[in-house]
């Protein structure tokens, strides 16, 4: 299975926290063992990140988007 735990992407990301999955490779998941969980597949989301251009007092500023790839599935 996914593991999922919240990461908090910083002030400058909309959302902040996101739900990252994460594939549990501690122990092996085989018998014999020997093989470990990798991931499979991952989906692609779409996150606001924001980003100034300039020092001066006329900064420009705006809304960037980023892709940001996520697990959404873990084999043995």
């Amino acid at each position: 299975p996914v593991l999922y735990t919240w990461k908090d992407l910083g002030v400058r990301f909309w959302p902040r926290y996101i739900k990252e999955g994460n594939c549990f490779a501690e122990k092996s998941c085989s018998l014999p063992e020997g093989m470990f969980c990798k991931p499979v597949k991952s989906v692609t989301k779409t996150f606001l990140r924001w980003h100034c251009q300039g020092w001066s007092s006329q900064k420009y500023c705006t809304w960037i988007p980023v892709q940001y790839p996520l697990i959404s599935e873990c084999k043995c």
